[in-house]
């Protein structure tokens, strides 16, 4: 039986670009809401000190007048401070020391952006990781956040980016369950170091035991069903395939066996 491309390709794909953009959209909302809900309060006491420079400004009338510059985070030198007695005569007395009298001011704090990590799985040139990695990094613009996104189609590298994240005091992870025995352990002790867990993607049966305090995902069995149904729909017969274009992956096992029940 002829089944026609335009009814059946077209569309599925409109759809699975819909599915893929709200996916990637929750994810990425969901981890910026977590951390700003929860953001630590504690002070860091390891600031480099302030760098100073004094400036002077000669003028005609033979007098110098000096003025206070602070260092600011960005490298780049804050206002004059200008002292009330800042000015040094002509006729100055040498070998002496003149004090000008004090300026306040208030150091500026370095900017600290939280740190996001979001550890996937799959290859860099696939739509779905394409689409999530551009998101990420238009939150980042967007929020002024520190957005660290990784992927790799091994477990050990996934473990070693999670591990990594977590020395770095990541403030979120997000990771997909994948490989959910070999990254499980690497997510909870992330969690008992103080970081918030997310999931998303594959693997829902094992959010809760990696820490996750929430799983985004489609659902897979949904979507074998519907897959099946619109192949039913148009009674196609024959051997049917079902791709599962990553070696255990759950959620497309998932998907393939309610396509097979269906």
């Amino acid at each position: 039986m002829h089944l026609p491309q335009r009814s059946l390709v077209t569309p599925t794909r409109r759809r699975l670009g819909v599915l893929l953009a709200f996916v990637a959209t929750a994810v990425l909302t969901v981890v910026i809401t977590l951390t700003f809900s929860d953001q630590a309060s504690s002070e860091h006491d390891d600031r480099d000190p302030p760098t100073v420079r004094v400036s002077a400004l000669p003028h005609e009338s033979g007098n110098l007048s000096v003025v206070v510059q602070l260092q600011q985070a960005n490298g780049e030198w804050g206002e004059r401070l200008l002292p009330r007695y800042r000015v040094v005569p002509v006729d100055a007395e040498p070998e002496r020391w003149l004090p000008s009298s004090g300026v306040e001011t208030e150091l500026s704090e370095p900017e600290e952006r939280p740190l996001f990590c979001i550890v996937a799985h799959g290859d860099r040139n696939d739509y779905f990781w394409r689409l999530l990695r551009g998101y990420s990094r238009q939150a980042a613009l967007d929020n002024n956040l520190d957005v660290r996104f990784t992927q790799s189609t091994s477990g050990a590298e996934q473990v070693a980016e999670i591990e990594r994240c977590s020395a770095d005091g990541a403030a979120v992870i997000a990771a997909t369950l994948v490989a959910h025995e070999i990254v499980t352990p690497a997510l909870v002790a992330a969690k008992e170091a103080g970081a918030r867990i997310i999931t998303f993607n594959s693997g829902y049966e094992h959010s809760i035991l990696s820490g996750s305090e929430l799983h985004i995902t489609l659902d897979d069995a949904a979507a074998g069903r519907l897959a099946a149904e619109e192949f039913n729909q148009h009674e196609a017969t024959g051997a049917m395939g079902c791709v599962i274009h990553e070696r255990s992956n759950v959620s497309l096992e998932t998907r393939c066996d309610a396509f097979d029940d269906a």
